[in-house]
């Protein structure tokens, strides 16, 4: 950078920091990788063909997976955590106090 700003100054005129140029630079390559960067199409707009649908999760559905549980991963982290797990007071709970 100190080469490039000592050229800068000598063969155009141009007189600038090393840390302005450099800052210049990172500006113009985030700009340029933010063009080349495709964009995807958005999620309505993708076309889903019927056999990669997922199955509905409703329950007494003809054609829906049985035993299909959506907190299924929940349940199992949960399940993992021996830690102390807190669980606000119910009504039923009020009335086992003394």
């Amino acid at each position: 950078m100190k080469t490039i700003c000592s050229w800068l100054a000598e063969e155009a005129g141009i007189t600038l920091g090393v840390t302005s140029l450099t800052s210049y630079v990172s500006r113009i390559r985030r700009r340029e990788a933010h063009r080349r960067a495709p964009t995807p199409a958005p999620f309505a707009a993708r076309p889903i063909s019927e056999e990669a649908r997922p199955p509905l999760a409703c329950a007494g559905t003809p054609g829906v997976t049985a035993g299909f549980d959506p907190l299924a991963n929940l349940r199992a982290s949960q399940a993992k955590n021996p830690g102390f797990q807190y669980r606000p007071a119910t009504a039923a709970d009020e009335k086992d106090l003394i």
